[in-house]
């Protein structure tokens, strides 16, 4: 399993301007976060497929599949937000 984070330089001072302006920059890193989940899922799935495996497949449990993560859940820890994706080696990925 990975995760994924938004980090870049000077976030706290972008994160100081923001609240001057009664800006809530942690929905529009969620949102940002949660697209990358999808995006990245998508294209997990889509290489798992049974054409793309060895022997086309034919020895495949599906037990890799099951082990994506499909929830985007975020989790923050002061100012930095991450999301986990990929595969659960603990589940067979």
């Amino acid at each position: 399993m990975a995760k994924f984070s938004l980090e870049f330089a000077g976030f706290d001072e972008v994160l100081k301007k923001l609240t001057k302006l009664e800006a809530d920059i942690k929905p529009i890193a969620e949102e940002a976060l949660t697209k990358t989940h999808e995006i990245i899922t998508k294209k997990a799935e889509a290489a798992i497929q049974k054409p793309n495996l060895p022997a086309s497949g034919k020895y495949s449990t599906g037990q890799t599949e099951r082990s994506i993560k499909q929830d985007a859940q975020i989790k923050w820890s002061g100012t930095e937000g991450s999301v986990s994706i990929g595969f659960n080696i603990k589940k067979g990925g």
